[in-house]
């Protein structure tokens, strides 16, 4: 190996702004994150808009365009159906159609985005983790079940006036996800059950272990970062004869207490949060000869199945950068037979096209306690970037001798600031 290549991008918010695709590049994210556009072609934005959660029977007051990311917040916040949510507001002016790096190039006009990260919801839409869209209207008489992504005019004045919304981060989109089944074809659950993952096999847990119990077992096995949901099916063989009772629903779900219901079931969603990889990754073992159901003579189920397949992301926006690092000891095999010249750091805050320059830009230095464990790694800074935004790294190895990058190895997950907990600096 002569040298190594890394490339950064913004994962969040900033990267959907500079037009990263939100589906196959801002991928990892812990939170889901939308963002609300309000325009007029002219500096001459007035009137209001309200907003909702696509599926849900609540909505804001009118809301007046322009209005503070304070305002937007505590509105969104008094939604029984929202959850947590954290707002920023950032202003909007292209008035000739020039579009800068940090923002999106469909906008043209004057206006404001706000971006509404969602810290309080947890979101099962799709995935574990997947937000339901926000929702929006200009027109006062609309009911919330008829909001939309888009809308224009009505309530909304000024020159060829339009709100839209757009999904930024889908929230954990990129993470491979395994459903874990637990189930009897009659009578309740009792007794006990094991996951193994790769060989390793966990300790006997209950048929009703919680999410934090089943996942601190998988990370005994050696699964790395994992996050865990619980859901229970009183029905799992077929359509349910009657409704329970929500309270009673909840009871169970909370390990409150145990419906004595027909078929009932259990289920644990496992997000694989430290796996950057494409493809599906290994099954957990799911052992269920401890169970047995209240009624002898059914028959219990446990098995596990992929929900999601995990990806990696494209780094596609036009914040995207490119350093290829030179590493002590090696300069003197770079591709080109001379020496490579160390440069400082700082050569890697600027742009850099790896198709057409694969000279090395500047050297990485060793760091005996750097590392996740600290054991030592090479270490270079990358400049340029933006406060408080996620960011997505890759890094490829240059074999001299084939005179070509390996496959990349992805830093994951993306924190929510900074890279230096996970060996990346």
């Amino acid at each position: 190996m002569t040298k190594y290549k890394v490339e950064w991008d913004a994962a969040g918010a900033v990267g959907f702004a500079a037009g990263a695709a939100p589906t196959s590049s801002l991928l990892y994210g812990a939170r889901e994150v939308q963002v609300i556009t309000v325009l007029s072609r002219k500096n001459d934005l007035q009137g209001t808009f309200r907003v909702g959660l696509d599926g849900s029977d609540f909505a804001t007051e009118p809301l007046v365009a322009g209005c503070s990311a304070a305002t937007l917040q505590s509105e969104l916040r008094a939604l029984p159906s929202m959850g947590g949510v954290r707002v920023s507001r950032r202003e909007l002016s292209t008035p000739d159609g020039t579009v800068a790096s940090d923002q999106a190039s469909h906008i043209n006009g004057y206006g404001y985005a706000y971006t509404v990260t969602f810290v309080g919801h947890g979101g099962g839409r799709r995935w574990v983790g997947d937000v339901a869209s926000l929702r929006v209207s200009t027109n006062a008489s609309d009911y919330p079940s008829e909001f939309t992504a888009e809308a224009s005019e009505g309530t909304l004045l000024g020159t060829r006036p339009s709100i839209a919304v757009a999904t930024a981060v889908d929230g954990s989109r990129g993470f491979e996800q395994q459903q874990l089944r637990l189930f009897a074809s009659s009578g309740s659950l009792r007794g006990t059950w094991r996951l193994g993952w790769q060989a390793k096999a966990s300790p006997a847990l209950a048929w009703n272990s919680s999410a934090a119990q089943v996942a601190d077992a998988l990370r005994s096995c050696g699964s790395g970062p994992v996050r865990v949901a619980r859901t229970l099916d009183n029905n799992a063989m077929g359509a349910p004869k009657e409704l329970v009772a929500t309270q009673e629903r909840k009871q169970v779900s909370d390990a409150l207490g145990a419906w004595d219901g027909e078929d009932i079931g259990v289920a644990w969603v496992v997000v694989f949060e430290g796996a950057a990889q494409s493809g599906s990754l290994p099954l957990v073992e799911v052992d269920g000869g401890g169970l047995r159901s209240t009624n002898y003579s059914a028959t219990v189920y446990a098995n596990a199945s992929t929900l999601v397949v995990s990806e990696t992301p494209t780094l596609d926006s036009r914040l995207k950068r490119t350093a290829v690092l030179g590493v002590p000891g090696m300069a003197s095999a770079t591709a080109t037979g001379g020496s490579a010249m160390s440069v400082g750091v700082d050569a890697l805050d600027g742009p850099f096209d790896s198709s057409t320059d694969d000279d090395v830009t500047a050297m990485a230095r060793w760091d005996p306690t750097g590392g996740s464990d600290g054991s030592g790694a090479y270490v270079a800074a990358l400049g340029g970037l933006v406060s408080g935004e996620a960011y997505h790294v890759r890094v490829s190895a240059f074999n001299g001798f084939g005179h070509t990058y390996g496959a990349a190895t992805y830093a994951t997950p993306t924190p929510k600031f900074g890279l230096e907990k996970y060996g990346v600096r």
